[in-house]
């Protein structure tokens, strides 16, 4: 750190704040080169300061050698060392520089409470880095001790009678008592506890008093001292909530301090009331663990501290913990200590209760491998036992009576369990051998969940227990070996469900070697129906499956069937464990035998998505004729591998499911692409194209992915009748590529064509193939060698004729309406000739006339009864049309298609126009009717062979350009507001929002009178013009790429 700059810093930002120096002092101190001068002194007097070999003459003349200014002299406080900012006080003070000390508090004006960063003052300081041990007679000889503890009084002394503050807390709240209790400074302790005005029992951040911070650092002497000047209230933390006890800190030191324990509980009792009963109040608070006092001693094994409590205090015997509701006894033998279980016999404080789990101290004792205090406990509880029922005069509190009482290695817990089970659970072999030692031990019990201990062990794979007991105790247990639990598991059906190989093979030797019955222990089904093996084959242990069938051979256990019917091979195959499906293949497992629901494990494998499971079924399977579901499910999942592999198998192409569709229709319902594409493949594809749903056998197969919704039989078998019903849906999936396929497949060679799949005899000639073909707007199907033929043989003389036929009178229909429609113009200028009484000049009919200006209601009838009949017949029979193609054709797909619907508003027009009697009405008709008829008149001509390429380009434009209509639109409502507002600046064309609406819509088209543009020589017409320049860019830009 450069010194001499943070004096400097220092030094300038405190005189600028000072109001109490003189202007001629300001320009002093400005001065850059006198301040410099003084970096390298300073700096070595903080070394020397530091050097205990240098006296404290030595360190004065060094500083007054500075020859400072007076009026400098207050500045040197500001002078800052070290990573807490220390001022050379702090320095001087924390080496017990008493005359150097002195000297800057009174010649150079240092505050004696000056603080660093961490707000510690000199004093501090002083007692945090320096402490001496107790004043004894053995260290009256010690010189060095002597110096010390002189040194550090007299510095302690300057500060004290210079008024240092004494209950000054620093950064973490630690006063000087506090660090003289850190440090076991017992002298300074003394000292400040009979000074005037001492705080002895204020917090620190964390809540502590000093007493607390002499029990946490061991400074055992002043933590004496101190609970003699400690109330009570402070002591026991009377109705404090959350405070640390110093009592329980003591109890937590790994030394044991009996002594301060005593003397805080005495204080205690001597200060307790009737209605502030301290000591009770101590003994019972639980820390922040819920432990009361006398769980933390047993914790840390202070023996002498748990005697004292009991014998001394008169500790209440029954009181537990409000964590787990643990007793005494129970946390002696989580520790195992059997000198705590001593010191609790000794005081009657040994009890056979239970916790809130319901464990008693054996229970703990098991899961905490405490063998020691199991022998004990189990000793003394029989030693109880006997003195109660021979000394009729000794009363024990914990027993009533021997025949009421329940011996500890029988009581059992929530779960059940005995100790031994508990034992057993957490793998405590040396406790289960204690545990077997005692005369009252029971080895058929059971617990919640109806396991014995033989259980246990297969579960938690404790196989030292099980090796012991069936060496020691098989005799007396080979019953509970053939016990079953609430799932009727056996033993074996447990290790199999834990994977436990280890305990069926040391379960099997036992019972093959006392030549005991073994098939009801290894053939025996749970409620489940599932043997042993199926749970191995669920489980996936492939190394206990493979045991029992190639080491003890038990190939029986691949005919037995779970309460569903299903075989290990279903099982295995279910939950996906390819290998173990492997294995049982390899040993003969059927690939034939069906559940309750009809599958075999070839179906489960497709049904569930197992496709490697179904390539090593396959593979296995010789008969796949006989597998009806698993080319559907294979199909329907997408597993076309799997659906090659069948087809090469000779899998049943033409089945139907109970919705009467095939393999090939379930993979379109999907989208399944590639699996269409096997199938069509296949030499016996023409099975899969269909006329209709009801075309093959009624026989069908129940088919359901567990990704559908579950449905009722009935329901499944309500089916409509379609036709055409794979090509169908091929077109409505838009799978262009496989109908491709099918086309190609149509080629037997090049001059044998088979038009049967794709020339169908439907009743609905939209489900026509041609017909779908011609809707999809696929050129590259139109141009497909088959259709092209099949065209062709269909476009013959009958066809051509009447589409030809059909072209001419839509002509003369369009030229019907063309003359009625110059009638009804030609009757409108004489209505206006009537009405004004002249005939009408060129010049006027430039300027037009509007004829809804007329107050009376114009009337007229055609004066041509020619034309009215021809134009009543031509519309009948173009109604007539639309009606056979609604009935005969489309249905009601009819109204999907826009040419349908505006030929009939067209022809709907027609008719109202002919039978309206107001002019003006009958006009309007007319001349929506005739454009819509021009419009329509492409469309029916687009399969000619030159015009209909132009037809068939102008709409695909229109639907290119359809796309672009919204950003047309947001662009288009952008420029309608603005010009609108601008309507208030010269720009009258868009005076009304409904004008502006319209008429910049016209602009698109380039009408616009300029007149009205408000465009003029005014400066304040440039947004005008702006707003013209980006319409005309960028609508033009879109309406040209509208038709590119």
């Amino acid at each position: 750190m450069n010194l001499c700059v943070q004096l400097q810093n220092n030094i300038l930002n405190k005189f600028n704040k000072s109001d109490d120096l003189e202007s001629q002092q300001n320009e002093y101190l400005l001065a850059p080169n006198y301040m410099q001068e003084y970096k390298n002194d300073l700096f070595q007097l903080t070394k020397d300061v530091e050097d205990l070999n240098k006296a404290d003459d030595y360190l004065i003349g060094n500083l007054k050698a500075l020859d400072l200014p007076d009026e400098w002299k207050p500045m040197l406080k500001d002078f800052q060392t070290g990573y807490d900012n220390s001022t050379l006080l702090h320095i001087g003070a924390k080496f017990c520089r008493k005359k150097f000390c002195e000297i800057l508090l009174k010649e150079y004006f240092f505050d004696k409470d000056i603080l660093t960063k961490s707000r510690l003052t000199p004093l501090q300081v002083l007692i945090k880095y320096n402490s001496i041990q107790k004043w004894t007679e053995q260290l009256m000889d010690d010189e060095g001790y002597v110096n010390k503890r002189n040194q550090l009084f007299e510095t302690f002394k300057l500060f004290i009678d210079c008024g240092a503050n004494i209950n000054h807390q620093d950064e973490a709240g630690y006063t000087l008592l506090h660090y003289a209790a850190q440090k076991n400074n017992f002298e300074i302790a003394l000292k400040l506890v009979n000074f005037p005005g001492i705080l002895i029992s204020i917090d620190d951040k964390k809540k502590f008093t000093p007493l607390h911070v002499a029990l946490k650092f061991d400074s055992n002497d002043v933590a004496l001292m101190l609970i003699d000047y400690t109330p009570p209230e402070r002591l026991s933390c009377y109705k404090m909530a959350n405070a640390v006890l110093p009592v329980h800190l003591a109890c937590k030191a790994k030394e044991q301090k009996l002594e301060i324990v005593r003397k805080i509980l005495n204080k205690l009792r001597q200060e307790s009331t009737t209605d502030r009963n301290y000591l009770d109040y101590t003994l019972r608070k639980e820390d922040s663990s819920r432990q009361p006092l006398i769980f933390i001693a047993i914790n840390n094994n202070h023996f002498g501290i748990v005697e004292a409590l009991y014998k001394e205090f008169n500790l209440d015997r029954d009181i537990k913990e409000g964590k787990l509701g643990n007793l005494a006894v129970h946390v002696g033998a989580k520790n195992g200590s059997v000198d705590i279980l001593d010191i609790l016999a000794k005081n009657d404080a040994i009890s056979f209760g239970q916790n809130n789990n319901l464990d008693n101290a054996l229970h703990v004792a098991c899961e905490n491998n405490s063998v020691k205090f199991i022998k004990e406990f189990i000793t003394f509880e029989k030693n109880l036992l006997n003195r109660v029922e021979t000394d009729r005069n000794y009363f024990c509190a914990c027993i009533c009576s021997v025949g009421s009482h329940t011996p500890s290695v029988r009581v059992r817990n929530k779960k059940l369990f005995t100790p031994l089970m508990s034992a057993v659970v957490h793998g405590n072999h040396k406790c289960v051998e204690e545990l077997l030692n005692s005369e009252d031990i029971e080895l058929d019990t059971k617990d919640v969940e109806g396991n014995t201990f033989y259980h246990l062990c297969a579960q938690f794979n404790n196989l030292e227990s099980l090796k012991y007991f069936l060496q020691k105790y098989f005799h007396k247990t080979s019953e509970v070996l053939f016990f079953r639990n609430c799932q009727d598991d056996t033993v074996l059906h447990v290790a199999c469900r834990y994977g436990n190989l280890e305990v069926i093979k040391m379960l099997l030797q036992k019972l093959y070697d006392t030549n005991t019955p073994v098939d009801s222990l290894l053939y025996a089904q749970n409620m489940n129906g599932q043997t042993c093996f199926h749970l191995a084959c669920i489980r996936g242990f492939y190394n206990i499956a493979e045991y029992f069938l190639r080491d003890r051979k038990l190939t029986q256990f691949l005919e037995h069937v779970d309460t569903n019917s299903n075989t290990s091979l279903h099982l295995s195959t279910k939950h996906g464990h390819a290998t173990i499906v492997t294995l049982l293949l390899d040993y003969g497992a059927d690939v034939t035998a069906k559940n309750e629901d009809n599958l075999t494990s070839l179906d489960l494998s497709c049904r569930l998505a197992f496709f490697e499971i179904s390539k090593i079924i396959i593979h296995k399977y010789s008969k796949m004729s006989e597998s009806q579901t698993a080319l559907h499910t294979a199909a329907l999942e997408g597993a076309h591998e799997v659906v090659k592999l069948l087809l090469l198998k000779g899998a049943i192409v033409n089945k139907l499911d109970e919705s009467r569709q095939n393999c090939l229709g379930l993979a379109i319902s999907r989208g399944q692409s590639e699996v269409v594409k096997v199938l069509l493949q296949d030499q016996n594809w023409s099975k899969l194209i269909r006329l209709n749903n009801f075309e093959d056998s009624d026989d069908t197969i129940s088919i359901v992915t567990e990704s559908e919704a579950a449905v009722t039989r009935a329901d499944l078998k309500q089916v409509k009748y379609v036709e055409n019903p794979e090509l169908f849906a091929m077109f409505e999936k838009k799978m262009w590529d496989n109908f491709r396929i099918v086309l190609d497949r149509c080629v037997e060679d090049d001059k044998v064509i088979d038009f049967s799949k794709i020339d169908m005899p439907v009743q609905n000639l939209a489900k026509h193939p041609l017909m779908l073909i011609a809707r999809s707007g696929q050129e590259d199907l139109l141009k497909h060698r088959t259709v092209s033929m099949l065209l062709n043989l269909k476009w013959r003389f009958i066809p051509r004729s009447a589409f030809y036929i059909s072209i001419l009178f839509y002509l003369f229909f369009l030229v019907l309406l063309s003359l009625y429609a110059l009638e009804l113009a030609n009757a409108g200028a004489e209505f206006y000739q009537n009405e004004f009484g002249y005939n009408l000049t060129d010049e006027e009919l430039s300027h037009g006339y509007n004829l809804n200006e007329f107050e009376d209601e114009l009337v007229y009838f055609t004066d041509n009864p020619l034309l009215f009949y021809l134009l009543i017949l031509t519309l009948t029979v173009c109604v007539v049309k639309e009606l056979l193609q609604f009935m005969l054709l489309d249905g009601f797909a009819y109204f999907f298609y826009l040419q349908n619907l505006i030929e009939l508003v067209t022809y709907l027009l027609g008719f109202l126009s002919l039978f309206t009697s107001n002019f003006s009405a009958k006009s309007a008709y007319a001349s929506i009717s005739v454009l819509m008829a021009f419009l329509i008149f492409p469309l029916h001509v687009q399969k000619l062979r030159i015009f209909g390429v132009y037809v068939v380009a102008f709409c695909r434009t229109l639907m290119n350009s359809a796309k672009f209509l919204p950003i047309f639109l947001i662009i288009y409502c952008g420029f309608l507001l603005s010009l609108r507002i601008r309507s208030n600046f010269g720009v009258s064309y868009f005076e009304s929002t409904i004008f502006s609406l319209i008429r910049t819509l016209t602009m698109v088209t380039g009408e616009l009178e300029t007149a009205k543009m408000g465009l003029t020589d005014d400066i304040k017409a440039l947004p005008n013009y702006i707003i013209y320049l980006l319409f005309i860019g960028l609508m033009c830009t879109i309406l040209i790429n509208l038709f590119v």
